[in-house]
């Protein structure tokens, strides 16, 4: 469970996620399943039932706990609850100096693992660290704010969670998770639209392979390191190289599983793509981007009404998402359902890959030109001030009837490498250009669709 504060009114999220984190990898080095951060993160209320948790994630037991950080001093309880009954299997309590977090994670693993399996780590054993971790304090502290900030993943919360593993790794240079961290934060910037992807995927690649350099087994490195072989360098064959290496390394791990099923999707794979979404969703059942994923393969492959049921599934588990509304919005607005896509755009508060045009879009297609144009006009000055997405401007044009325009800034999106071109070939936004055969030399330039323009 995520742990909680001792006391409401006193609260170290940073440091409670990643508490969490370390237990969660600690207790696994140990040899036993644990549900990952992903599955429990969201779940973390002060008020949740660990025993409701423990049932909706299919688990034995569950560690519950709770933390007070103040000044320099820790205070951190903990239980072991069996979820068939409800018996606390062990419970303990343990305060000192924030510079012994290490032993005190150190003390509860280890009484965890010898509660579960029954036995007893051997006399002076050494106990198992967390791959690519630390050993400072400090830096760990700096390194959970930045992974608080990364969960979040808005446009001002990422620019945290960069200023907060490049402290970091200012005190541990050598600091595995926090190179992979820093990394994770300029690719989601660059995927999104929040920032120039020439600005951010560079440092994101730079990042990842600090990371690898230090710790070369280190599977979440390889899964970001393919995400940023598909998304930007186009780069098809070595990102699925670095999931299969990252599943290898690791296999419960759900990321590379789906960013495994986005690549497959993009080359048309549908069945193939939807499987490795599923395994990500077998993996942590709580999942909501497995969903949401889904459901975007089944947008791009005009199955709209199935793609509706994946979006509202994972709404229905978590309705925060802006990447689901916006998903969402657009199987409305081309199944002409127009009032509903705007209410699904208004929903979104900060760029997600392609939302730049949606408004615009959907002004355009549902007959309302002159708002459509204003829209446009609103777009391209936001433009000249921050990075927009040429692809954005390019599905307004689409919407208007202006094929030359649309083809111009299709053509910049490539010079730009925006995320959302892999799919250009399914994409409904652009089936009006199939006909065109300087669409068709766009979609060979991407590379990645290897057969005809759907009809």
């Amino acid at each position: 469970m995520p742990f909680k504060p001792l006391h409401a009114d006193e609260r170290d999220e940073s440091l409670e996620l990643g508490m969490t984190e370390s237990m969660i990898a600690s207790i696994g080095a140990r040899g036993l399943n644990v549900s990952p951060l992903s599955s429990v993160r969201r779940r973390g209320a002060i008020d949740q039932d660990p025993l409701g948790m423990g049932r909706a994630l299919h688990t034995e037991s569950v560690l519950d706990g709770s933390l007070q950080h103040r000044g320099d001093q820790l205070q951190v309880s903990v239980r072991l609850l069996r979820v068939a009954d409800g018996h606390q299997l062990w419970a303990n309590r343990y305060q000192g100096n924030i510079s012994g977090i290490f032993g005190i994670q150190e003390q509860i693993s280890a009484k965890v693992a010898e509660t579960l399996s029954g036995k007893s780590a051997a006399a002076g054993a050494s106990a198992p660290q967390m791959v690519g971790g630390t050993r400072d304090a400090t830096a760990y502290l700096l390194y959970a704010n930045g992974r608080y900030a990364l969960a979040r993943s808005t446009e001002e919360s990422l620019g945290l969670a960069v200023g907060y593993f490049e402290q970091a790794l200012e005190r541990d240079p050598q600091f595995a998770l926090a190179h992979v961290g820093l990394a994770e934060s300029y690719t989601i910037l660059g995927i999104f639209g929040m920032r120039a992807p020439a600005e951010t995927m560079p440092r994101a690649r730079d990042a990842v392979l600090k990371a690898l350099r230090i710790e070369p087994q280190l599977a979440g490195a390889y899964a970001t390191l393919g995400q940023i072989k598909m998304q930007y360098d186009r780069d098809w064959d070595g990102a699925e190289a670095d999931f299969e290496r990252a599943i290898a390394l690791n296999s419960s791990l759900a990321e590379p599983h789906l960013h495994w099923g986005v690549l497959l999707g993009m080359r048309g794979e549908l069945d193939r793509g939807l499987e490795e979404l599923k395994q990500a969703e077998r993996l942590e059942p709580l999942l909501t981007m497995a969903k949401t994923r889904a459901g975007s393969l089944l947008y791009f492959a005009h199955r709209y009404e199935e793609a509706i049921a994946q979006i509202n599934e994972s709404l229905a588990l978590d309705d925060r998402p802006g990447i689901a509304h916006a998903l969402l919005g657009r199987v409305y607005l081309h199944t002409g359902r127009f009032d509903l896509a705007l209410a699904e755009f208004a929903k979104i508060r900060g760029p997600t890959p392609g939302s730049f045009g949606d408004v615009g879009q959907a002004l355009a297609l549902s007959g309302r030109r002159a708002e459509a144009l204003a829209e446009l006009d609103r777009v391209l000055k936001l433009s000249s001030e921050r990075y927009v997405p040429a692809g954005d401007i390019a599905s307004i044009y689409v919407g208007l009837g202006d094929t030359e325009n649309a083809l111009v800034w299709l053509d910049r999106a490539l010079q730009q490498r925006t995320s959302v071109l892999g799919f250009l070939a399914q994409n409904p936004t652009f089936d009006g250009l199939h006909d065109d055969p300087r669409f068709a030399v766009i979609v060979d330039r991407v590379g990645v669709w290897k057969r005809p323009l759907p009809k």
